[in-house]
Formats: C-alpha cells, structure tokens, sequence
C-alpha cells in the first residue's frame, strides 16, 4: 500500500495490497498466473504513478507556459514529492536536506 502524497487517489488506496493478497492466495492453484498478475499488478501501479507524475509536471509547466512561474511552495512541493517517491521506491531514509523544510 502507497500512502505517499507523490501518488493519486487511486494509487494511494489500499485496493493494490489487496489484489496482491488475493494474487498471493491464488499462488497455491496457479503458481503460474499468480506470477504473471503480480507482474501485471506491478505494472499497471508503476503505470498510475507515472502518469500521476506527468499530470503534476504538466501543471507546473502550464504555469510557465502562461508566463507565471509556479510558486516557491508548488516547487518545493514538487521536490518533496520525488524525495518521497525515490525513498519509497529505494526503501531509503533520505532526510531532508537540514536547510529545508518538511
């Protein structure tokens, strides 16, 4: 289960711990398809961050299509989100830097 804000309401329930528990349970009648819906459960999660991900940089850079920049908050909001994602993904306990904030 994802519970990180880099992530869309659809990523960030808890309906992808669940079909991984029903895959897992199907494992002991069909190793085989079991293998292959956890694949394709990881891919299509993977799918849903990245297109959740393009959905936030377009919005940024429509701002600066429009000729007004993002706000600072927006920005950091941004970088705090791809820290989350990377410590998410890399399993990482990467603090933050001491001169930011949250």
């Amino acid at each position: 289960m994802i519970e990180h804000e880099v992530t869309n309401d659809q990523v960030s329930d808890t309906a992808y711990a669940e079909r991984l528990n029903a895959i897992q349970l199907a494992f002991i009648d069909d190793p085989r398809q079991a293998a292959r819906d956890a694949d394709d459960l990881v891919a299509e999660l993977l799918r849903a961050i990245a297109d959740d991900m393009a959905r936030r940089r377009g919005e940024l850079e429509a701002a600066d299509d429009e000729g007004a920049s993002p706000d600072t908050e927006n920005l950091r909001l941004a970088v705090r989100r791809s820290r989350e994602l990377v410590t998410l993904l890399t399993q990482s306990d990467l603090s933050p830097h001491p001169a930011t904030i949250g």
